[in-house]
């Protein structure tokens, strides 16, 4: 389970792109990483900014935007 802070009108500075590697704000290492894309990617509040795929250091993951502006990156390992 996990808790994130919302307060009415916040908006969150978009970080993402300002370094290499890009900037997440909540990395999620977890199982069935398949299932939860192919229902979170249907969300319309939910922006898919990296689809699922396999990354060189052997996680299979995606990059998604919440309805609070937050990067979350959900991972599984193979």
């Amino acid at each position: 389970m996990i808790f994130l802070q919302q307060l009415d009108g916040y908006q969150k500075p978009d970080h993402y792109d300002q370094r290499e590697g890009e900037v997440w704000n909540v990395y999620i290492r977890t199982e069935g990483v398949r299932e939860l894309f192919q229902t979170l990617s249907k969300l319309e509040a939910v922006q898919v900014i990296e689809p699922l795929c396999l990354q060189p250091y052997g996680e299979t993951e995606f990059v998604i935007r919440d309805p609070n502006g937050y990067t979350l990156v959900f991972a599984e390992q193979l």
